[in-house]
């Protein structure tokens, strides 16, 4: 009996789950515990709770309008997060960050006019702040800057972190009031699938190295007064920092221009630092009615190194006021040394000019490269001139056959001239076992995996690419050094092969390669216990699932068979596109068949996420808790404390184990009567798996001497016999 007793409180004592879920409601209390869905047991504020929450605590904000700024006061880790979670449609003003870290915000609109706020940003981020999750929060009517992370010197810092789903737009008080909707300084960051609408001046303000944003569709954006220009990327790094702005991604956004703007741009780079630009890369995009050009590139003080613009779509540009002069969509410095390929023009000119084409301009300076572009004017063909014309393969007055131009669906039809035409990106010169090497300033164009810096939902949010070295040898990029590529397994290769991106050698021209099934995207999934199987209409289409339980998400995977590990909880799982949408993720429906909405990865209905109504995969919510019926969606030991134990051996057990608790989390300093060391006890329940299910005892009852409540949980052992002395015995079940 003495071996058994002393596992179990070694057990007992060594527990690293100390995982609490508190709840807010607007006609909670402060005063409250936090610890149950009622309004004699919520809380009444969310920063009470934000400050009240550490690492491992998961925060339910009921629906309602919340007048109030939130900054918590602690901070999580990795793999044990502070989550925030909007239960329903949950207004507050404001959110604010400093030195935190992995804090995961999910589902909340921030919408700074709201009645009682004050006006402004919706988010700021100060100090160097380190893996915080924002999912799908909505930051509507704000005023300047949206979600701001400054940008002046290095000392405020967002790194790591994500950014998915939800919405900006800061048009309250334009135009004398002006600003970023997405301001990011800082390295290692993922913003996808962003909404960005309204906005009077940059969409998303960029600094730092190693970021990567995806599927972002921007609409609505304003020229405001003076010489603002509405571009949808600014990258920006000030004189006073050294961040710099290399190896950056900017892929598969969907831009409808503002076609009154004459500065209104796809980017704009500007390098105002001592320090060069390098290694920055624009893929499958499309830019439609631009008001000016796309590329914009300013060496104001230093050199922009190996700009890569390959397979992006550039269709109607320079449409403000049909600017008669503009011979092309772009403009590249004479200190920036770029490289595009596989580029679709569509009408990217002044429509009057019908010569003297240039496409794409770099002030004569020779260092623009360019290969595999194809360029059309639906209005008759037209005469081109240099850097244009400099190319090897270039498709010139070749017909892409772009399946609707009015409804901005830029798919290729059939008989598109820009199927099969592309080229490689580089080639090798040599292969080593898992290592490519490529030709000079090749690693340039590709991206391994960021899985060691953002290391959340198992780094599948941030793969490395998939290339095609030869004609059919198919790998993954691992890492990247210089020209030498780490690949997932080895191969064999020639000094010259092509090396391609994707997974064929056949390439076709533009952001969209030819399907025959269409881009129209459906999703069903499948659940069988904890095991959920997605199955999109086409994975090709597909860049990641997400599975969501009780609204938090649990699992990304980015690799077909899409599949997911979750517990009982309410499910929902959304299929977000690869490609530039306009919708920007698919919900799967479950069973046979799955969803019946549809999202064209071009021209979908909706821009926030298609119209599907979210079948639930079974289960059930247990007190708001991941994973539901005490589970903690794999956290737990599944075993049940029952039986007459006295009162005593509770107390021996449990005081100690909250002291330790406490202590080693500095917030209280001792086990009283008063309301804190209720929580304290409270927390117990959330120990490996236990769950509360009778009213709450606190620790006055317990010293006290009364009998505590039956636990309950998931199975598997009992923790607990009848005993008065001092010790607890365990059994199996």
């Amino acid at each position: 009996m003495k071996s058994w007793t002393l596992i179990v409180l070694a057990l007992l004592w060594t527990a690293p789950a100390w995982a609490a879920t508190y709840y807010v409601r607007t006609d909670g209390n402060d005063a409250n515990t936090g610890t149950t869905n009622t309004d004699g047991g919520a809380w009444r504020t969310i920063d009470y709770a934000a400050d009240h929450a550490v690492a491992g605590d998961t925060v339910r904000v009921q629906a309602g309008t919340y007048v109030e700024t939130v900054g918590p006061a602690h901070n999580g880790s990795s793999g044990n997060t502070i989550t925030l979670v909007a239960d329903g449609t949950v207004t507050l003003c404001s959110m604010s960050f400093n030195a935190n870290s992995y804090i995961r915000v999910i589902g909340f609109t921030i919408d700074s006019s709201t009645g009682g706020c004050s006006l402004g940003t919706a988010v700021n981020i100060n100090g160097v702040n380190t893996g915080l999750e924002f999912w799908n929060d909505d930051m509507p009517n704000n005023s300047g800057n949206v979600f701001l992370v400054n940008g002046t010197t290095t000392a405020d810092l967002l790194n790591n972190s994500i950014i998915i789903g939800g919405s900006a737009d800061n048009s309250i008080g334009s135009p004398s009031s002006y600003g970023t909707a997405i301001a990011v300084h800082g390295n290692h960051n993922f913003i996808g699938y962003v909404n960005i609408t309204n906005t009077d001046y940059i969409g998303v303000g960029l600094g730092g190295s190693d970021n990567r944003v995806v599927n972002a569709n921007f609409s609505g954006m304003i020229q405001g007064g003076g010489v603002r220009h509405p571009d949808t990327l600014y990258a920006f790094a000030n004189p006073g920092t050294s961040l710099g702005f290399s190896r950056n991604l900017w892929e598969s956004s969907f831009t409808l221009g503002t076609t009154t703007s004459t500065d209104n741009k796809a980017y704009h780079m500007q390098n105002e630092s001592t320090t060069g630009w390098a290694n920055n890369v624009f893929r499958l995009n499309v830019w439609d009615h631009l008001g000016s050009g796309a590329h914009s590139t300013y060496d104001t003080n230093a050199a922009l190194l190996r700009t890569r613009v390959y397979n992006n779509d550039h269709v109607n540009c320079v449409r403000a006021n049909n600017q008669t002069q503009s011979t092309g969509c772009g403009f590249f410095s004479p200190n920036t040394t770029a490289t595009a390929l596989n580029n679709l023009f569509y009408q990217a000119w002044a429509d009057v000019l019908t010569s003297g084409i240039q496409v794409l301009s770099d002030n004569n300076s020779g260092n623009l490269t360019l290969d595999y572009n194809l360029a059309y004017d639906p209005d008759g063909s037209v005469t081109f001139i240099t850097p244009w014309t400099g190319q090897s393969h270039a498709q010139s007055n070749v017909n892409p056959q772009l399946h609707n131009v009015p409804g901005d669906d830029f798919t290729l039809d059939s008989g598109s001239g820009a199927r099969g035409v592309g080229g490689p990106l580089t080639t090798a010169t040599s292969c080593s076992g898992t290592t490519l090497n490529l030709a000079s300033n090749g690693g340039a164009l590709f991206f391994g995996s960021d899985v060691d810096n953002l290391s959340q939902y198992s780094g599948n949010l941030v793969p490395g690419d998939t290339i095609t070295v030869g004609t059919s040898t198919t790998r993954t990029v691992v890492s990247i050094s210089g020209d030498a590529l780490a690949l997932d397994s080895p191969l064999s290769c020639s000094n010259g092969d092509p090396v391609y991106f994707g997974s064929s050698s056949t390439i076709d021209i533009g952001a969209y390669p030819y399907n025959a099934g269409g881009y129209t995207l459906t999703a069903g999934y499948s659940r069988s216990d904890q095991s959920v199987i997605v199955t999109p209409s086409d994975a090709s289409l597909v860049r990641f699932v997400v599975c969501y339980e009780d609204g938090i998400p649990t699992t990304v995977d980015s690799s077909a068979p899409f599949t997911c590990s979750v517990g009982s909880g309410s499910l929902d799982v959304r299929v977000y596109p690869r490609y530039a949408s306009k919708t920007l993720w698919v919900t799967a429906g479950q069973g046979p068949g799955g969803s019946t909405s549809t999202a064209a990865t071009s021209s979908g209905a909706s821009s926030t996420g298609a119209s599907t109504t979210s079948a639930t995969g079974g289960g059930g919510t247990s007190a708001g808790r991941v994973g539901g019926n005490g589970d903690t969606g794999g956290g737990g030991c599944g075993c049940r404390v029952v039986g007459n134990t006295h009162a005593g051996t509770m107390a021996y057990l449990l005081v100690p184990m909250a002291l330790a608790g406490l202590a080693r989390r500095r917030r209280y300093d001792r086990i009283g009567t008063d309301r804190a060391s209720v929580h304290a006890i409270n927390r117990l329940s959330n120990l490996n798996g236990i769950a509360l299910n009778s009213a709450h005892i606190g620790p006055a009852q317990l010293l006290a001497g009364h009998r505590p409540p039956r636990f309950a949980s998931g199975g598997g052992c009992v923790w607990g016999s009848r005993t008065t002395s001092g010790r607890i015995s365990l059994r199996a079940m």
